[in-house]
């Protein structure tokens, strides 16, 4: 059995060297990233109940670890690794899209804002880092909360300004959907609802 499950573990590697994921149906994507927390088992039965449990592809690969262990079969290994890739994917993906980017109305402000609250499920308060032409330089997380309050302090933010990261600032206050917009010189207040700046420069 084991060089069974050995021959089947080198085939699908070799399909995904060949085409990548083409072709791949939603069970086998997660038996190819279990091969690599579970080396010395069949992964096929536990890759069926993550998606009986969770429901789809995307569930399974954003669920909290601690939800992931609950299966049986899947260690804490196994469900870092599971995790990693929504993070590693969310990482990527806002790498991409933050090269050389501008925020300079409150449009560019609130789809920015959704891209970095996306698959967080705790209130987070980061601070938009912008330089002098309202290019992005940095998203910086500040401080992270509970499912519905985060505590965050001007003092922090102004620290973060004075070692020089950036000369314009907008912080971002977010929670599942909602997200809060503030100036850097504008007291932070936590609402449910967009705030914006009252001007922005145009770029």
């Amino acid at each position: 059995m084991a060089g069974e499950h050995a021959g089947h573990r080198q085939r699908m590697r070799e399909r995904f060297l060949t085409g990548g994921l083409e072709g791949f149906a939603d069970h086998e994507v997660l038996e190819l990233m279990l091969f690599y927390a579970i080396p010395q088992r069949n992964v096929n039965p536990l890759a069926h109940r993550l998606l009986d449990r969770f429901g789809t592809l995307h569930a399974v690969l954003e669920a909290p670890v601690e939800e992931l262990m609950k299966v049986e079969g899947v260690g804490q290994y196994a469900a870092l690794l599971l995790s990693l890739f929504s993070h590693a994917a969310r990482r990527l993906e806002m790498s991409r899209e933050n090269t050389g980017k501008l925020i300079c109305n409150r449009g560019m402000a609130e789809k920015h804002a959704v891209r970095l609250l996306q698959g967080l499920r705790t209130e987070h308060f980061y601070a938009v880092c912008l330089d002098g032409r309202m290019q992005l330089i940095a998203d910086e997380l500040i401080a992270r909360g509970s499912i519905d309050e985060v505590q965050a302090y001007p003092r922090v933010v102004a620290e973060a300004k004075a070692q020089g990261m950036t000369r314009s600032m907008a912080a971002v206050d977010i929670a599942w959907s909602c997200a809060t917009i503030i100036r850097e010189d504008r007291p932070c207040r936590r609402t449910r609802m967009w705030r914006s700046p009252a001007s922005w420069r145009r770029c």
